[in-house]
C-alpha cells in the first residue's frame, strides 16, 4: 500500500516536506535486525528468504539518495505481519502559482458515487473516502460523496449538480437511469476499453486524481488529463496482421500504432485487395473497416468466412468503426466478426485487442523500457483548439511525431480534392456517396486533431442516413469552410515558415570506412529479419549522416528506411543488399 503526503512550512509556505510511505504484509523484520537493514549486500533472515533473489543493495541505495536530498528514511515492522518504509524530503517552492486550479470553483457542485461494497478490504474503502475528501478540500470545490444508490437518487432529486461522477460498474448496473443524466462522467479502470458505453459519455481513469478531476471540471479533454506513456508491453514479430481501410490516412495511423509490436503488417485499401491477400497469406488477425465503398466490412467478412479454408473460418476479424454505439458489438458478431475497435484507434484500446485476440504463442513479453512510444509533453505538443489540436493528433498517432506528420501531410494534400468531391456529390444528389465521404471525414479529422470538424461531419453523416436534405444543404457550406480552416492550421503546423522547403544542401558529409558500412548493413539485415522497424530506422538515420568513397549514403538509406516504415521488410532488406552490392560487389 502506497501513501503520499505533503506538509507546508514557513510563514508563506516557502517549502514543504514530501512524504512517501510503502506498507507491505510480508514476513516482517525481527527487531534485532532493523539496524542492519540498510547495510550493503545484506539480506535479513536468510532462512526464510533463501528463495528470494537479490543482493540487498536497493534499500542502501534508496537511503543514500534520500539523504543526498537532505531527507531521511525510517522503517517500522512487526515480525510475521509486515513492514512500513517511509521517507521524507524537504523541497523548496520556487513558484507559489498553483499547478492545478478549477475555473470558477464557486459554480461547481459535484457528487461522486461509488458502491463501496464492491471493495472487500476496509483499507481500500478508507483510501477512497480519504481521496475524495482530500480532492474536494485541495481544489476548494463543493463535492459531495455518497456510497449507496438510494442515497444518490435522493440527492439527485433534491439538488442540481454540475457534475455526477460514477464508477463504471455502478453505471452499468443501472444504465437506463444514469443515461438520462447529462452531467454524468464515468470513472473506469486505466486502459479499459469504453466500447460498451454510449459514445457521448465522457470517461476518466480511476482512482480519481487531482489532474483528471481538474480537467473534467474545467471542461478540458479528459484524455490528456494525466501524463501517460503508450508502451507496447509485448511484441509479436511472427504475427501476420492485415489492416483493411479505404482511407489511406487511417491506414497510416494504424501502421504507426502497430509499429512497436514488430508484427508483419499488410495494408489493403479495399475489400477486394484484402481478399486477394488472404488467399496468399495466413493472417493471425484481421482489422476490417466497417464502411467501405463497393464491398463493406460486413460483406467482406461474410466472403472470408465462406472461403474454402478452415483458417478463414476462425481467424479473428476485428471491425474498425467510427460508429461505436450501444449494440454495435452484437451486430458485428452476428456478421461473423469477433470484436471491434472504435475509430480513431486509441493506443490502449489497440493494445488490449491485440493481447486478447493474437495467439498466445506469438506474444513475446517486452523487456522493461522496450517498445516505448511516449505521449509528447505539454511543452512539446501544442494544445491548439477544437479546430486543430496537434496534441490530440499526436495521441492518436501513438505519440510518434514522424507518423503524425506523415498522416497530417496526406490529410492536408487531399483536403481540396476531398472538399470538391463532397460538394460534387451533393450537387448530383448522391446522398449515399455523400454520407460515406463525411463518415470518412469524421474519422480522419478526429485522428489529426480537428475535433470541431469531426463533430460536424458526424452530424451530417446522421443527416445523410436519415435523408435529411434540408440539414445537409444548410450545413455543408459550414463543413467545407471548417475543413479549409483546419487544413490551413495543419499546414502552418507542418511548415511553420509559411511554405514547404526543399531539402537543404547536404554539404560535405564525413567519410565512413568500409568496415563500418558493412557493420551497418549487417545490423540492418538482422533487424529486418526480426521485423524490428525501430532498429532499422535508427541504423538508417545513423548511416545517412555519412558518405562512402565520396558518395552520400543519405538517399540510399532513406529508401531502406522508407520501406521499413511501410513494414516492407523484405524490400528494405533487398535495398540494403543492393547498397552492399554497389560498393563491394557482393
Amino acid at each position: 500500500m502506497l501513501n503520499v503526503w505533503q506538509e507546508r512550512y514557513g510563514d508563506k509556505g516557502q517549502y514543504f516536506v514530501l512524504g512517501v510511505a510503502v506498507e507491505d504484509t510480508g514476513i516482517g523484520i525481527a527487531p534485532e535486525d532493523l539496524d542492519k537493514l540498510f547495510d550493503k549486500f545484506r539480506q535479513l533472515d536468510t532462512k526464510k528468504n533463501r528463495k528470494v533473489e537479490g543482493t540487498g543493495l536497493g534499500l542502501a541505495i534508496s537511503k543514500r539518495l534520500v539523504e543526498q536530498m537532505n531527507g531521511y528514511m525510517e522503517v517500522s515492522s512487526t515480525y510475521g505481519k509486515g513492514s512500513e518504509f517511509k521517507f521524507h524530503i524537504p523541497l523548496a517552492i520556487s513558484d507559489n502559482t498553483p499547478f492545478l486550479s478549477v475555473r470558477e470553483p464557486e459554480n461547481v457542485h459535484a457528487i461522486i458515487y461509488t458502491d463501496l461494497s464492491r471493495y472487500g478490504r476496509e483499507e481500500v474503502r478508507d483510501y477512497l473516502r480519504m481521496t475524495y475528501g482530500g480532492l474536494s478540500e485541495c481544489l476548494k470545490i463543493d463535492m459531495e460523496c455518497c456510497y449507496s444508490l438510494d442515497e444518490l437518487k435522493e440527492r439527485l432529486g433534491g439538488k442540481k449538480y454540475t457534475h455526477v461522477f460514477i464508477g463504471k460498474e455502478d453505471y452499468m448496473k443501472d444504465r437506463d437511469f444514469f443515461s438520462g443524466i447529462p452531467e454524468v462522467i464515468v470513472m473506469q479502470k486505466r486502459n479499459e476499453v469504453s466500447d460498451d458505453l454510449p459514445d457521448n459519455i465522457p470517461t476518466l481513469n480511476e482512482p480519481m486524481c487531482a489532474m483528471t478531476l481538474t480537467a473534467a471540471l474545467n471542461g478540458e479533454s479528459i484524455l490528456y488529463a494525466d501524463s501517460v506513456e503508450f508502451m507496447s508491453r509485448f511484441k509479436a514479430p511472427a504475427a501476420n496482421v492485415l489492416v483493411v481501410d479505404d482511407n489511406d490516412v487511417n491506414l497510416e495511423v494504424a501502421a504507426g500504432l502497430m509499429k512497436p509490436y514488430c508484427m508483419r503488417l499488410t495494408l489493403a485499401d479495399s475489400a477486394a485487395e484484402a481478399i486477394e491477400a488472404i488467399k496468399e497469406t495466413k493472417f493471425d488477425i484481421i482489422f476490417m473497416d466497417h464502411m467501405m465503398p463497393e464491398t463493406d466490412g460486413i460483406e467482406a467478412t461474410k466472403i472470408i468466412r465462406a472461403m474454402d479454408s478452415s483458417h478463414c473460418k476462425k481467424v479473428p476479424i476485428i471491425a474498425l468503426t467510427a460508429n461505436a454505439v450501444i449494440g454495435v458489438r452484437e451486430e458485428f458478431i452476428a456478421a461473423g466478426m469477433n470484436d471491434f475497435l472504435a475509430k480513431p484507434i486509441g493506443p490502449f484500446s489497440l493494445d488490449k485487442i491485440l493481447r486478447k485476440w493474437l495467439p498466445p504463442s506469438l506474444i513475446e513479453e517486452c523487456e522493461p523500457g522496450e517498445g516505448v512510444y511516449p505521449i509528447p509533453s505539454r511543452d512539446s505538443a501544442p494544445e491548439g483548439d477544437d479546430i486543430f489540436s496537434p496534441k490530440t493528433g499526436l495521441f492518436f498517432a501513438g505519440g510518434n511525431e514522424d507518423t503524425y506528420k506523415r498522416v497530417l501531410k496526406s490529410y492536408v494534400e487531399k483536403s481540396e480534392e476531398k472538399s470538391l468531391y463532397i460538394g460534387k456529390l451533393l450537387d448530383e444528389g448522391d446522398i449515399k456517396g455523400y454520407t460515406t465521404e463525411v463518415h470518412a471525414l469524421k474519422s480522419t479529422s478526429m485522428t489529426v486533431g480537428a475535433k470541431k470538424l469531426s463533430e460536424l461531419a458526424k452530424e451530417l453523416e446522421a443527416a445523410g442516413k436519415e435523408n435529411n436534405l434540408s440539414l445537409i444543404r444548410e450545413k455543408t457550406g459550414e463543413l467545407l469552410a471548417l475543413y479549409e480552416q483546419a487544413s490551413r492550421q495543419a499546414e502552418r503546423y507542418l511548415y511553420p515558415d509559411g511554405a514547404e522547403r526543399a531539402d537543404e544542401d547536404e554539404g560535405e558529409l564525413p567519410e565512413t570506412s568500409g568496415e563500418q558500412l558493412n557493420k551497418w548493413i549487417d545490423a540492418i539485415l538482422a533487424a529486418c529479419d526480426e521485423f524490428n522497424g525501430t532498429e532499422v530506422e535508427n541504423l538508417c538515420t545513423e548511416a545517412s549522416g555519412f558518405a562512402y568513397e565520396g558518395v552520400s549514403l543519405k538517399s540510399l538509406f532513406e529508401e531502406v528506411k522508407s520501406a521499413s516504415e511501410e513494414f516492407e521488410f523484405e524490400e528494405a532488406a533487398e535495398k540494403t543488399r543492393d547498397i552492399r552490392s554497389r560498393f563491394f560487389g557482393e
